[in-house]
């Protein structure tokens, strides 16, 4: 009866669809653009389908096996770069990603790795875009699921914060634009204001990213990183003294080197 029911709703379809094209329109198509053609025939059919149904695809990953889960992101970010580089930029399939990942993030933590190895790849990519709008799209989506992930406790012997945060040290590291590497200075400055508690081994790839941010050639972003490593300095400094003495200390170094501004120099020696 499913069966009989998918091939019926299927005929539906395409008779609706054959009904819709007349023979005006069929003219009128043939001296279209092949682009143009593609878009309205990718409109019309959109028309047709149930939104509600195509967000079930994506609610419903939580049920996927492991090993199908993996592939459906991997394919999923290939559809995104697709998209991301059409004449006309789409976001569909980078945000529907953002919420793949928001679901799925209570997986085994070894399945879990998977998946963000694939997945940040392609936020570090996206983070570097020439474009500025998808650019901050993705490094916005990026701080929504580190403030999400920052939730979970991180388990003794376990690096899963330092990966997770990883991505931001390549796009500052990378990042021709300036206002995107403000931005995800603007981002760890938010999480460890709202999350700082919780940070363990995410504070090496966070003092990785102040450091880079040390040495930018912009001062507005030296500025921007060195307000954040002072409030680690003044609130957190117990937390990573044990463990992450070697990378605070190459993050104030760096800062201590700038040429932008003596009196952040100077609080280097105070905290030294």
């Amino acid at each position: 009866a499913k069966t009989e029911a998918l091939i019926q709703s299927d005929l539906t379809l395409k008779d609706r669809f054959i009904k819709g094209f007349t023979t005006e329109g069929f003219l009128k198509s043939m001296s279209m653009k092949p682009h143009v053609l593609e878009e309205m025939n990718a409109e019309y059919v959109a028309q047709q389908i149930d939104v509600a149904a195509v967000d079930r695809v994506y609610t419903s990953s939580v049920n996927l096996s492991n090993s199908a889960i993996v592939v459906f992101v991997k394919s999923l970010c290939e559809v995104s770069v697709e998209e991301i580089n059409m004449p006309v930029p789409r976001m569909f399939s980078l945000q529907k990603l953002v919420e793949i990942c928001y679901y799925n993030m209570n997986r085994l933590r070894i399945v879990w790795a998977s998946i963000w190895a694939i997945s940040a790849g392609h936020f570090t990519k996206i983070g570097c875009h020439q474009s500025k709008d998808i650019a901050e799209y993705a490094i916005d989506s990026l701080r929504q699921l580190s403030m999400k992930f920052l939730e979970k406790e991180e388990l003794a012997n376990y690096t899963f914060q330092k990966e997770f945060l990883r991505p931001f040290e390549h796009v500052i590291a990378n990042s021709p634009s300036v206002p995107i590497r403000e931005l995800v200075v603007q981002c760890l400055s938010q999480m460890i204001h709202g999350k700082g508690e919780n940070i363990k081994s995410g504070w090496k790839s966070v003092f990785s990213v102040f450091g880079a941010a040390a040495r930018d050639e912009k001062e507005s972003v030296v500025l921007l990183a060195f307000k954040a490593v002072d409030a680690v300095m003044e609130n957190y400094f117990t937390a990573v003294v044990d463990s992450f003495f070697a990378d605070c200390m190459s993050c104030i170094s760096a800062f201590g080197s700038n040429k932008h501004n003596s009196e952040i120099s100077l609080k280097v020696i105070e905290w030294l």
